[in-house]
């Protein structure tokens, strides 16, 4: 069914949807072997703050993930650091396209559960000092170097995605055992 098979593309595989747990994911430095050496200045700036506001106002999880997709879009677009001195608006935008794809269609309600501070861009905004639009803006920039990033998103599932998959796996596992009559 394609609920399934949409799990099992999310999981990576068949095995790796069986296997999965909801343990925290671990906490990951950035790897700043995969990013020219030339973008290091450029980069901490906006490294010190995802960290930074992760930790404050999302989780850790997210700091390891952000940290994750961070160093593989510069691999893909440098000029994320290159064309702007404005590493809080690249954090910002880094963190939001990352809460929104943690969350996909989830509102503000849905989201409180994930412990975070800030669940809106609006918050986001507030919380980081960085204008909604610039984050907005940066975000789309964002999501477009993902695209061409090689990025294993399912080793970067937040623990309550993977929660939420080991639900639906159970569901369908029990409904298939003992399907509704009718």
């Amino acid at each position: 069914d394609l609920l399934e098979e949409a799990l099992v593309e999310q999981a990576g595989g068949r095995a790796a949807l069986d296997a999965l747990d909801d343990e925290p994911l671990p906490d990951i430095p950035f790897d700043w072997d995969r990013v020219d050496p030339a973008l290091h200045d450029a980069a901490a700036a906006a490294v010190a703050l995802v960290d930074e506001w992760s930790a404050a106002h999302l989780d850790l999880e997210v700091r390891t993930i952000a940290r994750a997709v961070l160093v593989a879009v510069l691999e893909v677009d440098p000029g994320l650091v290159r064309r702007s001195t404005r590493a809080d608006t690249l954090a910002a935008g880094l963190l939001w396209y990352l809460m929104t794809r943690l969350t996909g269609p989830l509102d503000r309600q849905a989201r409180s559960p994930e412990s975070w501070a800030v669940f809106t861009q609006k918050e986001l905004a507030a919380a980081t000092g960085v204008s909604a639009s610039g984050i907005s803006t940066r975000a789309t920039t964002i999501g477009n170097a993902v695209e061409r990033a090689d990025i294993d998103w399912p080793r970067l599932l937040h623990s309550r995605q993977r929660r939420q998959m080991i639900e639906v796996r159970d569901a369908l596992a029990h409904w298939r055992q003992d399907p509704p009559e009718g």
